[in-house]
Order: C-alpha cells, then structure tokens, then sequence
C-alpha cells in the first residue's frame, strides 16, 4: 500500500491507512488536517468530493468528519 501516492504523501503524518469498500481510507490527527489535504494535493489528487461529519452522541470525541478527494488522472478516490 506504500506505494500508493496518498500514503506515500501522508507517511509522516498518518495514523492508519487500510482499503475498506473498495476504497483507500487513511486516518490522520485533527490537528494536521490541513497539512493532510495539502499532501494529497501536491500527489495529485485535485477534486474535494464531498466533507461529511457524524455525530457519536454521547462519544467522546464527538463528531467525525470525513473529506473525500478524488484524483482524476489516478481515478482514485481517498477518503481522509
């Protein structure tokens, strides 16, 4: 999977990188969401798809949010 441009982008910074429904999803800290964003863009990946956020009332934390980033000359998507 290290070989895929979105790991190898966020090595530094993920927490977990793992396929689940046919799609990459890599977990990273709130706190470097922006820097997460960025690296996936400078490794191609060019069109915010979509953010999502759940609420896990009475979980802490709380809210979950979800940001899908698709690559149009990969034709991949991630999901951060």
């Amino acid at each position: 999977m290290a070989a895929n441009p979105a790991v190898a982008a966020l090595s530094s910074l993920l927490i977990d990188a793992r396929f689940a429904l046919n799609e990459l999803t890599i977990t990273v800290p709130k706190e470097q969401i922006v820097a997460a964003v960025k690296a996936v863009q400078a490794a191609g990946y060019n069109f915010m798809e979509d953010v999502t956020c759940v609420d896990w009332y009475p979980s802490e934390p709380r809210f979950h949010v979800t940001y899908h980033i698709l690559s149009h000359s990969l034709k991949e998507r991630v999901r951060l």
